[in-house]
């Protein structure tokens, strides 16, 4: 079935759902987020240049969910390397991963929020309408690891959350995550209106829970070279953020300087390893082609600059 189908149907079945919002485009959340101006702005070169600490972060990628979901809506199946390589809609098997980043100072970081332990319920029981479950073949998830376990082993919890942004699969283990922890999303996450966001925006407010301290960090001017905008989370150089809008209007990127090498973590600017090799931006799942593509390019700029950095697609490895 084709993706662009798949979540008209959605729209359709979910209509009694939404919320009223007259001609225009609801926001995915009507939680507002705070800005915040935490982190300073720099010059990718700079840290390019810039001589790191010795005491770096320790790494780890974790594989919380194995999932199947349509092809069609993870890679552009219209661009013309799709369809010189053959690259037809189908189900396609991917993964979901929460980031922990801890640092010798600031504490434990996780990028995007793992999965929470509710996910081990029945499916019916899960806080996502029963349109969404079919229409995005949540049956075909198999949670792996949930936050329940991963804290458990340390008995360590996040000081931080960043996420890339705010669809579904990358907040679903807030529910874990007490809700003073600070959420950091990128500008205008929250704030900007899309017509996806009719079938999303309830349940959005749901996975993110009650009093959820959501925050908006806040970047300086784009950086020349790159064309995007780069903030030093902690000023140290260990964890730099990209605002790489596309996907989503607040889209993030990160790149991590660690014990054992750099890692840059794409988001969903890339969800497929097949779509980051070919430069070939994601499909109907994402909200602006046009700007993806940009931010993919970006993105491509930054790793060819970094010799053996370690590429985290949002939902594959390589």
């Amino acid at each position: 079935m084709n993706a662009k189908i798949t979540i008209l149907s959605i729209i359709i079945t979910m209509a009694p759902f939404f919320i009223s919002c007259g001609s225009s485009h609801p926001t995915i959340t009507t939680y507002k987020a705070k800005k915040t101006k935490l982190g300073n702005g720099v010059a990718f070169s700079d840290i390019l240049q810039k001589k790191q600490s010795s005491e770096k972060v320790v790494f780890q990628k974790v594989r919380v969910a194995d999932w199947e979901i349509h092809r069609s809506g993870l890679i552009y199946l219209g661009h013309p390397k799709a369809k010189q390589q053959n690259i037809t809609e189908g189900q396609e098997k991917i993964q979901i991963y929460m980031y922990v980043l801890d640092h010798p100072t600031k504490g434990r970081i996780i990028i995007d929020s793992g999965i929470s332990d509710l996910y081990r319920k029945p499916l019916d029981t899960w806080p996502i309408p029963e349109g969404l479950r079919k229409g995005l073949s949540m049956n075909k998830l198999k949670v792996l690891t949930t936050n329940k376990d991963f804290f458990a082993k340390d008995k360590k919890m996040p000081n931080y959350v960043l996420l890339t942004h705010l669809h579904m699969d990358h907040i679903m283990g807030l529910a874990d995550i007490p809700p003073e922890i600070p959420v950091f999303t990128g500008p205008n996450e929250a704030s900007s209106h899309h017509e996806s966001h009719k079938v999303f925006q309830n349940m959005t407010d749901k996975l993110l829970g009650p009093k959820r301290n959501l925050q908006e960090l806040k970047f300086p001017a784009l950086d020349s070279d790159l064309g995007i905008a780069v903030l030093d989370f902690f000023d140290d150089g260990s964890l730099i953020v990209f605002h790489v809008p596309g996907h989503t209007a607040g889209s993030l990127a990160f790149l991590v300087q660690a014990k054992d090498g750099t890692h840059l973590v794409l988001g969903d600017s890339s969800h497929t390893a097949w779509g980051w090799k070919n430069e070939v931006p994601p499909g109907s799942f994402t909200e602006h082609r046009e700007n993806n593509v940009k931010s993919l390019r970006s993105l491509k700029k930054i790793a060819k600059q970094i010799p053996g950095v370690k590429i985290h697609p949002g939902h594959q490895s390589m």
